[in-house]
C-alpha cells in the first residue's frame, strides 16, 4: 500500500515532493539507507510534509536517530503549522512520552476534531491507563468503539482484549473469541505493509 492509498496518510495528497519522499523513503531499506536519509531532512526543510512527519516518527520512537523528543515536538509542530493533522497526533504522542499528559490529551482531542482516527485510541489509552487523569475504563471503550468504527484495527484490537478478559460480558466475551482471528490477520498485514503505520497506534 502506498501512502497516497492509506487514508491515514493524508497529508501525503498535498506534499508537494511525494515523489522524491517515496524515493528517499525506499532507500531506508537498503544499504544506500544513509543517503535515504540526508535526502528526507533536506526534503523536511524544503517543506515536504511527508518527510518532516517522518522524521518527527523517527525521532520519537528512536528509529533511524537516537530518540529525541525535543526534536519530535520541533519537527511537529512544523507539520501542523503547514496543516498537518497527523502532525497534532504526532505532538500528541510525544508529549504523552514526554509525561506532559494535559498537552497530550489536549493535542488529541485536536487530532479528533480533525477527524484523525489513531488520536481516538491513544486518547482512549489515557483514560483506560489513568495517565494524568482518573481512570475512566466507560469512556476509554467509547473511545475505542468510536476508532474501531471508522476501521481504526487497535482500537478494534482493545474492544476484542476487554472482552477477552471478561470486563463486557458473556455475550462480548464470544463476539471477542469470533473477531480474534479476523483483526490478527489485519494487524499482521499491515505490520507487513508498514510496521510504522498510524493503523497501528
Amino acid at each position: 500500500m502506498e501512502p497516497e492509498d492509506d487514508p491515514y496518510d493524508v497529508d501525503a495528497r498535498v506534499d508537494p515532493y511525494i515523489t522524491e519522499y517515496e524515493r528517499a523513503r525506499d532507500l531506508l531499506h537498503t544499504s544506500e539507507w544513509l543517503q535515504g536519509v540526508k535526502a528526507l531532512e533536506e526534503l523536511a526543510y524544503r517543506g515536504s510534509i511527508m518527510s518532516i512527519l517522518l522524521v518527527a516518527d523517527a525521532m520519537r520512537i528512536g528509529w533511524i536517530y537516537d530518540r529525541d523528543l525535543s526534536g519530535a515536538e520541533a519537527w511537529y509542530r512544523v507539520a501542523i503549522d503547514l496543516g498537518s493533522a497527523r502532525g497534532i497526533f504526532g505532538l500528541g504522542l510525544t508529549h504523552l512520552q514526554m509525561g506532559r499528559f494535559a498537552e497530550a490529551r489536549h493535542d488529541l482531542e485536536m487530532a479528533i476534531e480533525r477527524n484523525y482516527p489513531p488520536a481516538l485510541n491513544s486518547l482512549a489509552g489515557i483514560y483506560f491507563r489513568g495517565d494524568g487523569v482518573s481512570v475512566d475504563k466507560k469512556l476509554a471503550l467509547e473511545l475505542w468503539r468510536r476508532g474501531a468504527s471508522l476501521g481504526h484495527i487497535p482500537a478494534k484490537r482493545n474492544i476484542m482484549r476487554e472482552s477477552l478478559n471478561g470486563r463486557l460480558g458473556p455475550w462480548n466475551f464470544i463476539r471477542g473469541l469470533l473477531k480474534f482471528v479476523p483483526i490478527a490477520l489485519e494487524i499482521a498485514k499491515m505490520k507487513e505493509v508498514n510496521q510504522y503505520s498510524d493503523r497501528l497506534r
